[in-house]
């Protein structure tokens, strides 16, 4: 078991965040809400071993004695808590905190069999943590409005939880204007998805694919294609050889991902559905032009940041997919040049622009958890 803590701060109180340690969308979001109260709180990060569910439902039992010595705040960063954790603060009255990050494992179509267990342990810890956590945060509110948590939260008070949307995935210190070359050869594009079926990815991979013969013909500027969090050895052999496609490792290092994305003029998610769509901020707050599909998480995501947005292409997912290609085609050959100035001013923003969303979250994250 790996305990991370950070620096002891000014108020003695500990929170305890349950989170596995890997760089998913999920994990990233619950250290960045953690660092953003570290001036205020003492954090203790405990690392969830989700090789199965009873190793994860064992993590963190050695600390159990310290847990109830100590009267701590233990939150939940992946919407199912430690059972045994959350029946003993229920009884001793201690707090705890679920963050929901999205509803997908209770509408999950998926066939293959170990999947299905899979969303049905999520789907059953889930229900049970709601019922035994005292608050929770929900990272949208399209994920509010669309989890089955949000009849069951009704008849609560509206202070036993808060819609808190997710952090940028990179710290200021990490953009580097350098990055950013005036002068090149390619346009490029990156795509963060994976596996699961509302990210839709072997769609977009037919989408990119026809979207680059457009290019290959038509111009002398070449579209490279930056495909992040697939596994090579599920995608069709025609992708894999495609010239414009440059395939990343799904833990691809977060140093290595942000140098990339800065470089990208744009960004493309054809997702079906999203909780809330972490690399659509993280483009924007760098901006790249978004090309996404047009759902309800990333509308929500446009109107809270639409005064840090040039410009951007909604896609409707009922159109054929000639359209939809030649629509992402005409876009990023009209506005690239536009999209590189505006990642040159956003660079400079930057900084400014992350420091206020930490701030704001900071706010509502004290006021749920105090």
């Amino acid at each position: 078991m790996k305990i991370y803590s950070s620096k002891t701060r000014i108020n003695s109180k500990e929170l305890w965040w349950f989170l596995l340690n890997n760089n998913r969308g999920e994990s990233n979001n619950g250290l960045m809400y953690a660092k953003s109260l570290s001036s205020t709180y003492k954090n203790i990060f405990i690392q969830i071993k989700g090789s199965n569910p009873v190793a994860e439902q064992l993590s963190g039992l050695n600390l159990l004695i310290q847990y109830i010595q100590k009267k701590v705040t233990c939150i939940y960063v992946h919407g199912r808590g430690n059972i045994i954790f959350l029946i003993i603060s229920k009884f001793l009255g201690l707090k705890s905190v679920l963050v929901i990050n999205d509803y997908m494992r209770y509408y999950d179509s998926d066939k293959k069999f170990t999947n299905k267990i899979k969303s049905f342990y999520h789907r059953s810890i889930h229900d049970v943590s709601l019922k035994l956590c005292e608050k929770f945060i929900f990272i949208s509110e399209t994920t509010f409005k669309k989890s089955p948590y949000s009849k069951n939260l009704q008849n609560r008070s509206s202070k036993d939880h808060e819609i808190i949307f997710p952090l940028p995935s990179y710290p200021p210190e990490e953009i580097k204007k350098e990055n950013l070359p005036i002068i090149k050869e390619t346009i490029d594009i990156i795509i963060i998805t994976g596996h699961t079926i509302n990210k839709n990815y072997q769609f977009t991979l037919e989408i990119l694919e026809k979207v680059s013969k457009l290019n290959k013909k038509n111009d002398q500027s070449i579209f490279k294609f930056h495909i992040f969090g697939l596994n090579t050895k599920k995608i069709s052999f025609d992708s894999k050889r495609n010239e414009a496609f440059n395939f990343y490792k799904i833990n691809t290092p977060m140093n290595h991902l942000i140098n990339i994305h800065q470089k990208c003029e744009f960004f493309i998610s054809l997702s079906n559905d999203e909780g809330f769509g972490i690399p659509l901020l993280d483009s924007i707050l760098l901006g790249s032009f978004p090309i996404v599909s047009n759902i309800k998480s990333y509308n929500e995501i446009f109107n809270d940041k639409k005064s840090f947005i040039n410009k951007s292409l909604l896609i409707d997912m009922y159109d054929s997919e000639t359209i939809i290609s030649k629509k992402i085609y005409n876009f990023i050959k009209i506005n690239s040049n536009e999209a590189r100035i505006n990642k040159q001013k956003m660079t400079i923003s930057y900084k400014d622009i992350y420091k206020e969303i930490i701030s704001e979250t900071k706010g509502k994250l004290s006021n749920l958890i105090k």
